[in-house]
């Protein structure tokens, strides 16, 4: 699963909702890009100002 995910993001960070699976994946091979996980919000613009404000401020939140 990591090979395919990091020839597709090419050297970005990867924004997912599947917690479970990219949580596990970054304890796996922690050496990526970035992956930014999120729950589901339907307020899809507030929470796309928020992991904006989060990236930009360098928060780390996990």
């Amino acid at each position: 699963m990591f090979e395919h995910i990091s020839n597709f993001a090419q050297g970005r960070a990867v924004l997912t909702i599947n917690r479970k699976h990219f949580i596990r994946l970054h304890r796996l091979q922690p050496e990526h890009a970035g992956i930014i996980v999120c729950t589901f919000d339907p307020n899809f613009v507030g929470q796309a100002r928020r992991i904006h404000e989060a990236i930009n401020g360098g928060f780390i939140f996990f």
